[in-house]
């Protein structure tokens, strides 16, 4: 007999040799073993199976994955390697020792293990992959000497994590690192850390302060954001880029002093920071605090909020309505102020200031007797918020050295007609001009290079030409919206615009009441919205197939979305075909049709809106691609034949 062993990785095939059978019930796994369930598990070193000896070295990828009931785990000295997710939702497991002989620990190894407190990780160890313990209980974590990176999200919402030990041979906390550790109240970044990542020491809630030693080059967007009780940050004096958003919401952290070494700062890096020392190069007119003071400068940099009104000569009055809303009024010698002139530039107590921002929503958000504002030249970002339901105001001068048009920033602004937008702006954020009803004319600049989501959302009246500089428009930009004019690369799908112009391709259309009666349907909703007849020639349309591709009046159409409720409690329509131009089916499309049992959904459509295919109960076929990106809510509540082999999705 041959007593030389085979070197083996644990999985279920092994087990099933050890004696050991798997079952499972849903997403569920048991072991089982002389038809007990098994909570506590010795690995044994060696075995014999068939007159063949067996060592088992490492614990396969998967190997124990979604074992919910076991508890305890004992690895032998001879593993060198836990293998991506052998762990991984195992969420009664409490113990595991971890030999001196691992080497190794994979992605996701022991992710989602809800009921582990504590682990000892010997120093053997040299790797630890991503989202090891993510979602753990631990409380105290000493990485070993060897480990040269955090890995990205490895202890993620570990939210009972108060200390963590990371050894001088670290060169990167990875993105996402310790985030949503909300118990973290230490964290000894030590010097040999040159990178901290993306949302490294995000949303840790209850960490104090932070020291960055010299070895930093670079703290990452978002790194320390949301940290609410961090009081003290001291970063080093070799630091070259602090990302965007890296300190932002730190409501605690009053002042903050920035090295000369910095050479770049992303925006809002310090919002909601009142003060930031600098001495550098940067301008700092982008980052969000309330003043940056810098003793190379004449003036020190503020950004206009209520103290700088206030300063101006202004009185502000609050007047909170509703559980959450508050109404802003601005007055000067006792009257309400309908036109404001921001200067660039003021004295106040003996120093100069310079406005370099319009300040948050506490600044005129709500502010109803604005109704024209002129913005200086110094000004080179308008915050989040800004302007928003400023009801009635009716223009506002942008100058061109405004950069960038923040998050809401002039939402609701249900009076404002026209707004030009100068070159010098490169993003024109989310919300920004949402349901500004009354706008019929922007002027958008060659050198815009991205919109945002729902930026001109109900902008029923607007007809809009983009420049071909825009490459990157998100969801509903310009959803109802009538005319979209633009001839660049980037697809209009999901924009949301009744139709897209593009000289290059096909006009983008999404199927509605409107296409309908240009494809030759006649068509009639009631007043509540429910398409209560479909005919073609006199005939009530049973079977619909839609073309890709239309000509209507000279012009060539694509259709590349179903609209919102277009067939709504339909009661004729059995089978429905849709073409692979169509990207996107929106919110209950075909809902309540009653009688709808075939549908074939192409893959060319990513997104599914909610309660798109709600209550179709006779639907009995019908096929999601697997590669479909977004599925709402209860978009096929209660079809009952679904086949979806894709993953991350609840259909109900």
């Amino acid at each position: 007999m041959d007593n030389k062993f085979i070197d083996v990785s644990l999985n279920d095939s092994i087990l099933n040799q050890l004696g050991y059978i798997t079952t499972q019930e849903d997403y569920e796994k048991y072991l089982i073993k002389d038809e007990e369930n098994i909570f506590e598990l010795n690995i044994p070193v060696t075995y014999n199976f068939d007159g063949q000896n067996y060592r088992i070295t490492k614990i396969d990828n998967e190997a124990f994955k979604d074992y919910e009931e076991l508890q305890s785990i004992t690895i032998p000295d001879t593993v060198t390697e836990i293998g991506e997710s052998a762990f991984e939702n195992c969420r009664a497991l409490e113990k595991i020792n971890i030999p001196n002989s691992v080497t190794k620990i994979g992605n996701s190894a022991f992710a989602y293990c809800e009921s582990l407190k504590s682990v000892n990780i010997p120093n053997s160890v040299t790797y630890i992959g991503k989202k090891a313990f993510w979602g753990t209980s631990l409380t105290n974590v000493t990485i070993p000497n060897g480990v040269t990176q955090i890995s990205d999200y490895m202890f993620y919402a570990s939210s009972l994590l108060t200390t963590v030990k990371i050894p001088n041979s670290v060169t990167y906390i990875g993105d996402s690192a310790f985030e949503e550790c909300s118990s973290l109240k230490s964290a000894i970044i030590p010097d040999s850390v040159i990178t901290v990542g993306w949302s490294a020491f995000c949303s840790c809630e209850s960490l104090t302060s932070i020291i960055i030693p010299d070895s930093v080059k670079e703290i990452d967007d978002y790194a320390f954001y949301n940290c609410q009780l961090l009081e003290n940050a001291s970063i080093g004096n070799s630091i070259l880029k602090i990302g965007s958003n890296a300190f932002e919401a730190c409501t605690l952290l009053k002042t903050i002093t920035i090295p000369d070494s910095v050479e770049e700062i992303g925006e809002k890096a310090f919002k909601d920071i009142d003060t930031v020392y600098y001495n550098g190069n940067a301008t700092g007119s982008t980052w969000g605090a309330n003043q940056v003071i810098n003793k190379n400068n004449n003036y020190i940099e503020v950004k206009l909020n209520e103290t700088v009104l206030e300063h101006l000569g202004y009185d502000i009055e609050f007047e909170n309505y509703g559980e959450y809303n508050q109404k802003i009024y601005i007055k000067k010698n006792g009257q309400e102020v309908k036109t404001l002139d921001i200067p660039s530039t003021y004295s106040y107590k003996s120093k100069n200031y310079k406005i370099v921002q319009i300040g948050n929503c506490k600044t005129f958000s709500n502010c109803e007797s604005l109704t024209n504002v002129n913005i200086p030249n110094s000004v080179t970002v308008i915050s989040d918020n800004a302007f928003s339901e400023c009801k009635s105001l009716i223009s506002v001068t942008i100058p061109d050295s405004v950069i960038g048009i923040g998050e809401c920033a002039f939402y609701r602004c249900s009076s404002l007609e026209n707004v030009t937008i100068p070159d010098s702006v490169k993003k024109i954020d989310d919300y920004a001009f949402y349901e500004c009803s009354s706008l019929t004319n922007v002027t958008i600049p060659n050198g815009i290079t991205e919109i945002g989501e729902n930026t001109f959302y109900n902008c029923k009246s607007l007809k809009l030409t983009i420049p071909d500089s825009v490459g990157k428009i998100e969801d509903n930009a310009f959803r109802n919206v009538d005319t979209i004019y633009y001839n660049g690369s980037a697809k209009g799908s999901t924009w949301g615009a009744n139709q897209v112009i593009n000289n290059n391709y096909n006009i983008e259309v999404k199927l509605n009441e409107t296409v309908l009666k240009q494809l030759g349907y006649d068509v009639e909703y009631n007043k509540k919205d429910i398409l209560i007849s479909l005919k073609k020639n006199g005939e009530d349309v049973t079977n619909l197939v839609i073309p890709a591709t239309y000509t209507y009046n000279g012009k060539n159409y694509k259709i590349t979305q179903i609209d919102e409720g277009t067939f709504y409690k339909n009661s004729s329509l059995t089978s429905v075909k849709i073409p692979n131009s169509v990207t996107k089916i929106g919110e209950c499309a075909f809902a309540c049709c009653e009688s709808l049992k075939s549908v074939i959904i192409p893959d060319s459509v990513k997104k599914i809106g909610e309660k798109a295919f709600y209550e179709c109960l006779s639907l009995t076929s019908v096929t999601i691609p697997d590669n479909i990106t977004e599925i709402g809510d209860e978009a096929f509540l209660n079809v009952p034949n679904i086949h979806y082999n894709g993953t991350g999705y609840s259909l109900a």
